[in-house]
């Protein structure tokens, strides 16, 4: 049975460093295939190919479909085995779409925000173990997801749970914690009226600890 490793960023996320690593797990693992989503033209998708090729990963095994509209694509994530993120520029909402269908997210975090959101993310649901230390961990991590069923139940297991009771997919608890701040905000503006008596003399960094029920 085909072990599919989805890679739904846009092509242009995808750098050669983080490539290589793909093909360095495909390559341990013949019976696993890559799906990845056209957006534009097809030229990246060439250049991956013939190194793909380069690195000893039959171009078969790559996938790469024109994109899905809204009704389509959380099915299409949910039949992923594991998605594999770009650790420059992480997968934003992508992450959170790929999270919600149940599966897992395996992710590098790097120094700056947008490679450290899909991080963020996973941890947020309390799934550690799909955040690797490096590239060549990322590698080893995929490698074990496909020789590994168990490993990826467990691995599976934890996004559902997650899903369920962590506070990222809440969205009433999103709306009151945004609600509360924006009351705390405006009791501190009229606290502090300008001369013409209207509120906000004073500038503020307002931070608030967010709830977990």
């Amino acid at each position: 049975i085909p072990f599919i490793y989805g890679a739904f960023n846009q092509l242009y996320k995808v750098e050669p460093g983080i490539w290589d690593t793909w093909m360095d797990a495909m390559r341990q693992v013949p019976h696993t295939h890559l799906w990845m989503i056209r957006i534009h033209t097809r030229d990246p998708e060439y250049n991956l190919k013939g190194r793909a090729a380069s690195l000893g990963v039959d171009e078969s095994r790559i996938h790469v479909v024109q994109g899905y509209n809204e009704k389509q694509h959380l099915y299409v994530k949910a039949a992923a085995d594991v998605f594999l993120d770009t650790p420059s520029y992480n997968a934003h909402s992508t992450g959170c779409d790929v999270l919600w269908s149940g599966t897992p997210l395996l992710t590098v975090p790097g120094e700056k925000m947008g490679s450290r959101v899909a991080a963020a993310l996973t941890s947020a649901l309390e799934c550690p173990d799909t955040i690797a230390r490096n590239e060549d961990d990322y590698s080893e991590i995929a490698v074990a997801f496909a020789r590994n069923a168990r490993a990826l139940r467990r691995a599976k297991a934890c996004v559902r749970k997650g899903k369920a009771d962590a506070p990222l997919f809440n969205t009433a608890l999103w709306v009151s914690d945004q609600e509360r701040a924006l009351h705390m905000a405006a009791e501190i503006a009229f606290a502090y009226p300008r001369a013409s008596g209207e509120p906000g003399a004073k500038d503020f960094h307002l931070v608030t600890a967010p709830s977990r029920s």
